[in-house]
């Protein structure tokens, strides 16, 4: 079977479940619609190439598509943090794209003051950008933002540990639509995870408490990026 060594948590979703965006697992779309334009996409295509789409963007890629999560705001394209218009501090999560296949996966814990604040759109960006990711979306934050990893190399009960600190449910992981894995073979244990292939040059997945003086230091290199 497969081993899944750390996931995330993935699209943002309606009430039932259903997420917003695009979904594509081992090869077959289970759903090729988006709720709006702001809807955005992280995807590995056939040839094994990840790839971060906007919305009028999925048609480019659609019929090339292996695996495929949605997203929602754009935080970085071709290399630029994007403007953004919302400065609320959240629970986030943010996937990136580099130019050489490497995918950075970014959970930022928030909402509880004594512990970790959040992160801005804008300071996700700027995160994204330092570690030299080219194309960067915001998936699904608040009480979703999960962060697993592998414990223990059986299949037994308790081998999945919580690294992060889920805010819904005091520091306990909520039932979300999908999510993104990093795996050991090819194939899902998870009915809710899709695989990612390995042939990606490598996946970084990167958890972090805010403080206020973290916000402080990221809110200046994006005043002063050089």
């Amino acid at each position: 079977g497969s081993r899944v060594l750390a996931a995330v948590n993935g699209d943002f979703f309606a009430t039932d479940g259903t997420p917003q965006g695009i979904y594509y697992r081992n090869g077959v779309c289970l759903k090729n619609t988006m709720t709006d334009n702001v809807c955005t996409f992280f995807a590995v295509t056939k040839g094994k190439k990840a790839v971060i789409g906007s919305y009028d963007e999925y048609d480019t890629y659609k019929d090339e598509i292996q695996e495929a999560v949605g997203g929602r705001v754009r935080l970085m394209t071709n290399g630029n943090v994007l403007p953004q218009t919302v400065t609320a501090l959240e629970p986030r999560t943010a996937i990136g794209v580099t130019d050489d296949n490497v995918v950075y996966i970014l959970v930022a814990d928030g909402r509880n003051f004594w512990y970790s604040n959040g992160m801005r759109y804008a300071e996700m960006g700027a995160v994204m950008k330092a570690l030299g990711a080219k194309n960067a979306i915001n998936l699904d934050g608040g009480g979703s933002s999960t962060f697993i990893i592998r414990k223990i190399a059986g299949f037994e009960d308790g081998r999945f540990a919580i690294r992060n600190w889920p805010y819904d449910n005091g520091g306990v992981e909520r039932e979300v639509a999908n999510g993104l894995p990093k795996i050991h073979l090819a194939r899902n244990i998870i009915t809710l995870i899709f695989p990612l292939p390995l042939t990606i040059t490598q996946i970084v997945l990167i958890t972090v408490h805010i403080t206020s003086e973290i916000n402080q230091i990221i809110q200046q290199w994006i005043k002063e990026p050089n």
